[in-house]
């Protein structure tokens, strides 16, 4: 009887002991998955903010090649007028 409990003893060590270690690896495999999804969030943001000012160049940038149309327009009809 008394070495039944032995091994039953050993056994829940080893068991736990075991129990430990993939603790302890879960916790530093949701570690990194924190930090990946942290970096994630930032890129997203950082993405967010750099669309939205290529969005705005891009305005700045039709609106001035308006801007020279009109310039080259008004600069052709006032050729066309001088003839």
């Amino acid at each position: 009887m008394h070495l039944q409990v032995n091994d039953l003893q050993t056994k829940i060590k080893e068991v736990t002991r075991k129990m430990m270690a993939m603790v302890s690896e879960l916790s530093m495999h949701q570690a990194t998955a924190m930090k990946l999804q942290q970096e994630v969030n930032i890129t997203a943001v950082r993405f967010i903010r750099l669309f939205s000012e290529h969005q705005k160049f891009l305005c700045c940038v039709e609106s001035e090649n308006l801007c020279w149309q009109k310039r080259v327009r008004k600069k052709v009809l006032n050729d066309v007028e001088v003839f």
